[in-house]
C-alpha cells in the first residue's frame, strides 16, 4: 500500500508530507541499535518473556508485589515494529525492579544477570527516550491540530537530546545513543523548516505564530509564503466585513455625504483588492496576542472568520492536515476487527456506517 501511494503521488505530482510519528520511530530505532544498549535490552526481553510464558513465575511475581504492599503491575512485552513498546517494557520493569529481582533470585537466578551498571544505563535510557514517547503520543492525536506542532516538537527533541550529548556525568553508552539520536534528528527533521505547508500551518496557528521559528529569517520566509498564498484568495464582497444588525437606517441622500469618507476607509482596509486586503489581514492577525496553548485554534479561527475571511480559508486548508498517518492506521485496525470471516456478508455501506459509529 505504501509503494502504491508513493506511485500515485509521483504520477499526479501531488505534494506529500512524511508521517512524523514514523520518522520519530526510525530515529529512536537507530539509537536502540547501538550494540552496548541493544545487548542490555535483550536481557530485559528474556526476563519479560520468562514471566509471560511461565504462569507459576507470574503468580509468584504478583504475590511478591502484594506482600510488599505494591499494586500489581504486569510486565510489558515489546513489539518489533513499535519502539514505544520498548520504552514501555523498560519503564515497567524499572518500576518493579526490586520485586522482579527478588522473585528471580528464588525461582530462576540464572536470568538475574543484569548488573547494577546496566540497570543504571536502563534508567538513563528511559529518561532520554521519554520526550520521544510523549511527543509520539501527542502528535498521534485525532481531535487536535497537529501539523503546526511539527517545528516546535522537532526543536524540542533536538534540544533535549543535546543535553545528554554534552553531559559528561552520563555513562558513555548514553552519550553515544544521544549522539546517534541527535544526528538522525538533524537528518530527518531539518527539512521541515523549508516545507511551505509546514511553515504556513505554523504561522497560521494562533498559539504559535512566529514563536516556533528558529530565527527572524525563517519567520520572514514563512510570512512571505503565507502572504503570497493569501493574496491569491478572492472572496465575495458581502463576506469581507461582518454584518451587524442594528435598528439604525441611513436617511435618504446619505451616500453623497459619506462618499469621500467611505472611499477613504475602503482604501485603508484594502477595499476589493485581494492583494492589499490579504496583507492587511495577515498583519492584523500577527499583531494579536497569542492564543493559550491549551485552547483550540480551530475554534479561534471560526470565531474570527468574518474578521479574517481570506486567512480563515487558508487556515482551514492548512490546519486540517494531520502530521501522522496514525489516525488512518487506527481506522484500518478497527476495520479489521469489524470485517471478520464470521461477518463476511457485511456490505461496504454497513462497514462504513459501523466504522463511523466506532470513530
Amino acid at each position: 500500500a505504501s509503494t502504491t501511494s508513493r506511485h500515485v503521488l509521483k504520477l499526479y505530482n501531488w505534494r506529500s508530507l512524511g508521517c512524523f510519528a514514523h520518522s520519530i520511530n526510525l530515529v529512536v530505532e537507530s539509537g536502540l541499535k547501538y550494540e552496548d544498549v541493544k545487548s542490555i535490552i535483550a536481557k530485559v526481553k528474556v526476563i519479560v518473556q520468562y514471566f509471560k510464558q511461565s504462569s507459576q513465575a507470574l503468580i509468584r511475581l504478583n504475590d511478591n508485589q502484594v506482600k510488599g504492599g505494591h499494586p500489581i503491575l504486569k510486565l510489558k512485552q515489546d513489539c518489533p515494529t513499535r519502539w514505544n513498546s520498548t520504552y514501555d517494557m523498560i519503564n515497567r520493569i524499572l518500576k518493579i525492579k526490586e520485586v522482579v529481582l527478588s522473585t528471580l533470585a528464588v525461582i530462576n537466578n540464572d536470568l538475574n544477570n543484569i548488573t547494577n551498571y546496566e540497570w543504571n544505563i536502563l534508567d538513563h535510557l528511559c529518561k532520554l527516550l521519554k520526550i520521544f514517547y510523549d511527543i509520539t503520543n501527542e502528535i498521534s492525536c485525532e481531535k487536535f491540530v497537529s501539523i503546526s506542532k511539527v517545528l516546535i516538537f522537532s526543536k524540542a527533541m533536538s534540544n533535549y537530546v543535546l543535553v545528554y550529548c554534552n553531559d559528561q556525568s552520563m555513562p558513555y553508552e548514553i552519550n553515544s545513543v544521544a549522539n546517534i539520536l541527535h544526528t538522525k534528528l538533524q537528518q530527518r527533521f531539518n527539512q521541515f523548516d523549508d516545507n511551505d505547508v509546514v511553515i504556513q500551518s505554523t504561522l497560521l496557528d494562533p498559539q504559535f505564530k512566529k514563536q516556533e521559528f528558529v530565527n527572524d529569517r525563517k519567520h520572514e520566509i514563512a510570512y512571505e509564503s503565507v502572504s503570497r498564498k493569501v493574496q491569491g484568495i478572492s472572496i465575495g464582497k458581502d463576506s469581507q466585513e461582518p454584518e451587524i444588525n442594528t435598528p439604525y437606517s441611513e436617511p435618504a441622500g446619505s451616500e453623497t455625504i459619506w462618499k469621500d469618507f467611505d472611499s477613504k476607509v475602503s482604501k485603508l482596509s484594502g477595499g476589493g483588492h485581494s492583494t492589499v486586503a490579504g496583507i492587511l489581514e495577515l498583519d492584523r492577525y500577527l499583531a494579536e496576542l497569542l492564543l493559550k496553548r491549551t485552547a483550540d485554534p480551530l475554534v479561534w479561527w471560526h470565531e474570527r472568520k468574518l474578521l479574517y475571511p481570506r486567512l480563515y480559508l487558508l487556515a482551514c486548508r492548512r490546519l486540517c492536515i494531520v502530521a501522522t498517518s496514525v489516525p488512518c492506521e487506527r481506522i484500518f485496525s478497527k476495520a479489521g476487527l469489524v470485517l471478520t470471516d464470521r461477518r463476511s456478508r457485511l456490505n461496504t455501506d454497513k462497514v462504513e456506517k459501523l466504522l463511523f459509529y466506532l470513530i
